[in-house]
Order: C-alpha cells, then sequence, then structure tokens
C-alpha cells in the first residue's frame, strides 16, 4: 500500500513539473508582443440585467449572453 501511495505521488509531482505555463521573453513582455493574450474586443457592450449583456458582432448582429448558463443568442 505504501509503495503504490509511493508511486502516485511521484508521477502527481513528474506531471505536475512538466505542466508549466508559458515564460514571457523580455520582448513579449515589455515591447508589447504580448498580443495573443489579449481578449477578443466587444463593440457596444452593455448590460441588460444583472445576468445578460449585449454587444455587437461584426458591425452587424447583436448578440445577447447569458452570464451563468454561458449562451449567446442572435
Amino acid at each position: 500500500m505504501k509503495n503504490i501511495f509511493l508511486v502516485a505521488v511521484c508521477l502527481l509531482i513528474g506531471i505536475s513539473s512538466f505542466a508549466q505555463q508559458k515564460e514571457l521573453t523580455i520582448e513579449e513582455s515589455v515591447f508589447g508582443r504580448w498580443r495573443q493574450f489579449y481578449p477578443e474586443d466587444m463593440m457596444s457592450a452593455k448590460w441588460q440585467d444583472n445576468e445578460h449583456f449585449t454587444y455587437v458582432k461584426d458591425w452587424a448582429e447583436l448578440i445577447q449572453v447569458g452570464v451563468k448558463e454561458s449562451t449567446e443568442k442572435a
């Protein structure tokens, strides 16, 4: 039983050591070349109530989003 626990702990430590996030370089962090981390732009975002907001998509379509259920309605 101790051997199984020891093997499981070693596997978890080994796997977590490979799960590192991407490290930023000086160029990416200082000179603004980290634009891949920006969120997608939303035009004319407005709250309708506490759980829904709307925004304009592709300059033509009004989208309503439910915050709790994460649903989009065109």
